[in-house]
């Protein structure tokens, strides 16, 4: 018998903003893995992509992607995605369950299909469930479908969770299927009227939430595991849309005055004063703004405390206006 999980959780769609539209995808355009060619493909979308998260108090911003010189970040990696895949616009990159992107969109994914314009992105999650042999589930399990093709993909799907060693600690159960082609479900997955289509080794879901809107998902099924998607969900097509900002690299630096100091990396910039919970720093032009966002028992935002500095043309300088609204000129190192 396995251990019981409640399928149901597998499918929880967490409560985010998701854009309205998704991205051009071109199927018909051929699959590009050369890695020169989507160097230069992402050579034209120099910026660093960031979501801008509202809260009582105010807003702060948290930077998913960077692309620069051609290669491709996570958040404030310093070290390029690597596994890139290119077609028409759209680029797939395996981002390994990168948690840099979890802090903000409360996943963590396996594969992250990315769409990119002029002055913004827009990318959706992809999830993959890891196999193991067929097994009886529990009573609290029932058939919900049957599709005889099916039985070619018998096993017990699930996500691992890991311990601090690499190990795996818990094994949760998404989807099962015997060799019949019979699909296992929770009981509860018959409430919310989950039904079924199959197509090809595209295995699809339909159901209706709470708010009774439409919610499609998708299960590519492959011979040892299954690359799950939400392609529909709250009346729309399923991605989130991230702004653009620029880059730090014509920035680089210390610029300090007394005991200030505000260091600009290609990854991130930040200033010795800041005490939150949380920092971000976005630039456009000449404007840098250091936020630092102070939270209630680590969960909550309630206050957030900006750091404007605005850098001369030639970088040599720059006027930091603090929080107080006091203004002192640094000067670069």
């Amino acid at each position: 018998m396995i251990k019981k999980f409640l399928l149901i959780s597998a499918f929880i769609i967490f409560a985010v903003s998701c854009s309205g539209n998704n991205s051009n995808q071109t199927s018909s355009n051929s699959i590009i893995t050369n890695a020169s060619e989507i160097s230069n493909f992402l050579k034209k979308y120099d910026g660093r992509y960031y979501h801008q998260h509202e809260f009582t108090n105010g807003s702060y911003t948290h930077v998913a992607f960077r692309i620069e010189n051609g290669n491709m970040y996570i958040g404030e990696d310093k070290t390029p995605a690597s596994e890139l895949y290119l077609s028409g616009n759209s680029l797939e990159l395996n981002v390994n369950g990168n948690t840099q992107l979890s802090n903000t969109y409360n996943q963590i994914y396996s594969i992250i299909e990315v769409n990119l314009f002029d002055d913004h992105l827009k990318f959706s999650g992809k999830n993959i469930f890891d196999k193991e042999d067929f097994n009886i589930p529990d009573e609290d399990y029932i058939v919900i479908k049957q599709f005889k093709e099916l039985g070619n993909y018998a096993g017990n799907y699930y996500i691992p969770t890991y311990d601090s060693n690499g190990q795996i600690k818990v094994k949760n159960y998404t989807i099962l299927i015997d060799k019949e082609g019979n699909i296992y479900g929770y009981k509860g997955m018959t409430n919310v009227g989950m039904t079924f289509t199959l197509n090809g080794n595209m295995l699809q879901s339909e159901h209706n939430d709470k708010n009774n809107e439409k919610v499609i998902m998708s299960y590519e099924l492959e011979k040892d595991r299954i690359i799950y998607q939400i392609n529909f969900i709250y009346g729309k097509e399923y991605s989130y849309e991230l702004m653009k900002s620029d880059i730090f690299t014509p920035y680089l630096g210390t610029y300090s005055s007394g005991d200030i100091i505000v260091k600009v990396e290609e990854n991130n910039a930040s200033i010795n004063t800041a005490k939150g919970d949380y920092h971000s720093s976005i630039i456009n032009g000449n404007d840098l703004t250091i936020s630092e966002i102070f939270f209630e028992n680590n969960e909550n935002p309630i206050e957030i405390k900006e750091h404007k500095i605005i850098f001369s043309d030639d970088k040599t300088k720059a006027s930091y206006t603090e929080p107080d609204g006091t203004t002192i000129e640094l000067i670069k190192q």
